[in-house]
């Protein structure tokens, strides 16, 4: 199993590399979706941890910005059903360890931030 295990980590941190090379290449941003592992399900805290992404060790280290989308899960009834948080786990270039408190809108299927409301949003952003 273990060797299975390395194995795995050195494909996922080739393909991360190569992802990597490919953004500078073309001068664009690469984003990448990443399965966690399970380890936060034995933890008392749920909320994301950088080492929680599975195979981590090539992701770690090659990501200039690595975030993480959080919600209480759904039997915490002390939470607010939208209410979900935006975790910079790791910023190479900027603020790091913060997160943005956001508000699921599921009639527009969408994140926006709780700090503002719907109008006050500024066009393009992503949640």
């Amino acid at each position: 199993e273990g060797k299975r295990s390395d194995n795995r980590e050195r494909e996922v941190s080739g393909m991360v590399q190569s992802l990597k090379s490919l953004a500078v290449d073309l001068g664009i941003p690469v984003v990448v979706a990443a399965q966690f592992s399970r380890a936060v399900q034995y933890r008392q805290s749920k909320e994301p941890l950088l080492s929680d992404y599975r195979e981590s060790g090539g992701i770690e280290n090659e990501a200039d910005v690595a975030m993480a989308l959080y919600r209480p899960y759904k039997w915490d009834q002390s939470k607010p059903a939208h209410q979900a948080w935006l975790y910079v786990m790791k910023n190479r270039h900027g603020e790091e360890d913060c997160r943005e408190e956001l508000v699921w809108e599921p009639e527009v299927t969408r994140y926006r931030s709780a700090a503002l409301p719907w109008e006050q949003e500024p066009a393009g952003l992503p949640f």
